[in-house]
Parts: structure tokens; sequence; C-alpha cells
């Protein structure tokens, strides 16, 4: 379901779409109508001690009422409440976790919230402090916290990843030393931050370059400074972004039709650090590798029945055409691009992706382009949307399970 680039839409779609807004809209009038019993739970002139599990169960089913409610928009929706950052009271977050595609669909649902006094609702379990981590671990593994200390290094694709110091008691039993370990970094970096801009873990049990965790989060938000200041700006013509440019082969196999660009054969790069990750299907995060309000995409154009019927000879002039589009608007640069068994491509950097698309449409319009090519998204967040060069497009090739093809 498409959140953000939904016009021209499909009559599929915006039936569906419709249903989503219309549970959406019943789960707020929900909360807005029993938010008083939520409050009572977590608040009041209570005993400090009193179980919060058992007061659910007795007082008010707090699980079973969300998920009567929120998860009848989506079965991979889900939530946590905590106290407020900003004022006095409560905060609700309501998260895909690591299914990113669903982002856009969890800020359509944030966008709909009703202001409330006390409430505050976000888009993902936020950062905590080092003490609030010890907690989360402690209760969602029932067993002692192990994590000593962290060391955060730069890693692949603008990613960081992190060498994790634990007690010997808790390296002892290998599956909950890698729960223990995920937990921490999640509680302490907040999902967004983690998902987008975390790579892998190591555990260890001695050394001496490990910080505390608090220490070792301001030393992450350092880092990731760093690494956005050390992104190189995008020229505003393809042929002064020819500094690391290379070629590719890829080996896919055969099928009925590809999805992403799985039946790319041959590709070609100006960029190897923005082709690797999209390449190798790792969650690609635009603003690790470029500079802030870019994106990566990708223009998708079904070649199996040729280009007869347009003004473009192949893909290089198809190519060209993008570029004179892109380049005397000042909205990005072609930045790569390849052929498939079936599909070519022309990859793209935009800094205004809405602004860029009308231009982009009418231009391949004009030259007759196969009606089964889109403009899809290279970041993970964005994977479920997609813009068709025309308004009678049909959706692109989509499947369910992830597949790679040997590079």
């Amino acid at each position: 379901m498409r959140w953000l680039t939904d016009t021209p839409a499909l009559p599929d779609e915006t039936a569906a779409r419709a249903a989503i807004q219309s549970r959406i809209t019943a789960w707020w009038n929900a909360f807005e109508r029993d938010h008083a019993r939520i409050n009572a739970l977590f608040s009041g002139n209570r005993d400090p001690e009193a179980d919060l599990a058992r007061r659910m169960e007795t007082e008010f089913d707090l699980p079973s009422w969300m998920q009567t409610h929120l998860s009848s928009i989506h079965d991979g929706i889900y939530w946590e409440f905590g106290p407020a950052i900003r004022q006095p009271g409560h905060r609700l977050a309501i998260t895909a976790e690591d299914d990113l595609a669903l982002r856009p669909l969890i800020s359509a649902i944030l966008e709909a919230a009703p202001k409330l006094p006390g409430w505050e609702f976000y888009p993902e379990r936020i950062a905590e402090s080092a003490e609030q981590v010890r907690l989360t671990v402690e209760a969602r593994t029932s067993a002692p916290f192990g994590v000593v200390g962290i060391a955060f290094v730069p890693g692949e694709w603008g990613r960081i990843d992190a060498r994790i110091q634990i007690t010997e008691e808790l390296a002892a039993d290998t599956e909950l030393a890698d729960e223990q370990a995920w937990l921490t970094l999640l509680t302490l970096l907040g999902e967004h931050a983690t998902f987008d801009w975390f790579g892998y873990f190591d555990l260890f049990t001695e050394g001496d370059d490990f910080m505390e965790l608090d220490a070792a989060q301001s030393h992450w938000h350092a880092l990731q400074a760093e690494r956005r200041v050390a992104i190189a700006p995008v020229p505003r013509q393809t042929r002064d972004d020819q500094t690391g440019c290379g070629v590719y082969e890829l080996n896919p196999d055969a099928a009925d039709d590809y999805p992403k660009r799985r039946d790319l054969l041959v590709g070609i790069y100006t960029r190897q650090e923005l082709v690797d990750p999209l390449v190798r299907e790792r969650d690609f995060h635009s603003p690790r590798l470029l500079p802030a309000g870019h994106l990566l995409c990708y223009l998708k154009i079904d070649g199996s029945e040729g280009l007869d019927d347009s003004e473009f000879a192949d893909r290089g002039e198809i190519e060209d055409a993008v570029t004179q589009v892109l380049e005397a608007s000042g909205y990005g640069i072609v930045c790569g691009g390849g052929t498939g068994l079936r599909y070519s491509y022309i990859d793209l950097i935009l800094n205004d992706w809405r602004a860029a698309v009308p231009l982009l449409r009418q231009r391949l319009q004009q030259g007759r382009i196969n009606p089964r090519s889109w403009l899809l998204f290279a970041d993970a967040a964005l994977d479920k949307e997609w813009i068709g060069i025309y308004d009678h497009t049909p959706s692109p090739p989509r499947e369910e399970a992830q597949q790679g093809c040997d590079a």
C-alpha cells in the first residue's frame, strides 16, 4: 500500500486506502474515548509497588484493548507506553519495528492523532537513559544485565558497528548474550537510529577501550555527525560525478517477472558506496550516504517489447533525456544504470523528488516509453512506494520473500 506516492492512484488502491483510513479514524476515536482509563493504569493514588500487569488484568486489559483497536489497522504494528518527554504525562510509541516499509503507514496514523493533554505520540521506541536500558533489558530477558560497555566504530556503507563488552556469566549463554546486546543497542539508540544506521556487533569479555553506556550514547551521536559531515556533495551535473565510476556484473535466474532489480545483468555506477548496499539488498537509507534531503531512486523500464513505438532508440537515449530534465531543473543527477533480462534501469539522485516527478513523467510520456515503467526508491522505508510513468501504469512486480543474486 502506497501512502506517499499514491497520486495517481489505482482504483483498487483507493478502496484499500479508504478502508485503512477508516480503521485509523476508529482507532483514534477509541483512544480519545478511553484514554482516561489508560491514564489510570499508570498514575493515581496507588501503592507504588502495585503490579501493573495485575492491574491491567483486573481493571483494564490494555493489551487486549490495543489488539482490538490498534492492531486492526495492520497486524505488523507494535506499541509501547512510557513517560512523556516534553511534559508531565505519558507517551505512546506506535512502531513497525524492523518492517521499515510500514513507516509511511505509521506516519499516516500519527498525523491523525488527536491533541490530548498529557499525551505524546512517537513513531518509534525512543532512545533511553543507561539506567532505563538496564531495567528494560532485564525485564525483557528475565536475566541480570550483563553488558559492561560499548565501543562504536565506523562500519561499511555509512553504518556504525559496535564492539560490546559483556560479563563472563553472560558470555556463557550465547543466545542470551546476543539478545541482551541487541536489546541494549535498540534501547540505548532508539529504533530508527538502530535500524537505519547500525551495522554489526561483536561481543568481548575483555578490553580497555569500552565506554559506559551514557558515554557510548554520546559517542554514537558524535560519530553519526562525523559520518554525515564526511558525505560528499552531489554535483549539479552528471559529468561532474565520475570520480568512482565502475561496472559490475550479476548472475540472475530467469523468471516470469522480476521485482526490484532482480534481473540485472550489467550495471554501471559513479559511486560504489551507493551501489554496493543496493545490489546486496541490505536496508538502504539515503541519509547515511547522501546529503540531507537527497534520495537514491531509479527508473525501471520494461524492455520486453522493445522500443519500436518510442522516440528512444536505446537506454542511452532515455538516460540522455532524463539527464537533460534533471540538469535543467536542478532537481538531481543520473548516477548509474544497467540492463537486465527484461528491464533497463537508470539510477538517480534526487534532491526534490516531488518536484522532479512531474517533469520526468512528462518527458518520458512524450517519448512514448513503455507503460510498464516506474520510478522506484532505494530506501527500505520507501520500499512499497512507487510512481507510474503513466496514470494507467500498473503496479510494479512484487514478491514477499527476499532473494538475492550472485555478485
